[in-house]
């Protein structure tokens, strides 16, 4: 199932995994997965102006302590 929402595209999987995708570039930028009943798995993407991941966050629950971020060249 594809459905256009707003600026962005969503894109549902039959694993319960729903994926969002940028308009523009066309990149993931989050994705849910059903982890349990009451409990889900949110991944959020961020890119730099070049398309590259930047940033990656997960939350499990309410727990958002999983975090990484890409280091900028000094």
């Amino acid at each position: 199932m594809v459905r256009k929402i707003g600026y962005k595209i969503d894109v549902a999987t039959q694993d319960d995994t729903t994926f969002v995708y940028d308009d523009v570039s066309g990149q993931v930028t989050k994705e849910t997965t059903k982890l349990t009943k009451n409990k889900d798995v949110v991944k959020n993407y961020s890119y730099d102006s070049a398309g590259n991941k930047s940033a990656f966050k997960v939350k499990v629950g309410d727990d958002t302590s999983n975090r990484w971020e890409k280091r900028q060249k000094k």
